[in-house]
């Protein structure tokens, strides 16, 4: 698809959810981010599970291109799923 048709896409997720809506979800995944890279730069955090961190946030951030493409911000429950459970897994505690 043409990069045209996907900012079009994304508009209608932005129709779709709502401007507060869209703000809220991009809230979220900024936190995330922030939470998988701080335990990436922990020194004390083990290389397995940095790995760990590093494949869930990739595979976000898949989902989350994903659905912002197809303008199904999150409505396919097996997608939502797996986006709230790599958010679960990213932000646990190290402990």
């Amino acid at each position: 698809s043409s990069p045209f048709i996907d900012v079009i896409q994304i508009a209608g997720a932005v129709t779709e959810k709502g401007a507060v809506g869209v703000l809220l979800y991009a809230a979220v995944f900024m936190l995330v981010a922030w939470e998988a890279h701080r335990q990436l730069r922990r020194a004390d955090f083990p290389v397995s599970e940095k790995l760990v961190v590093g494949c869930l946030f990739a595979g976000l951030v898949a989902v989350l291109a994903r659905d912002l493409t197809y303008s199904s911000l999150l409505e396919h429950t097996v997608t939502a799923l797996l986006a709230a459970a790599s958010v679960g897994l990213i932000c646990r505690s190290a402990g």
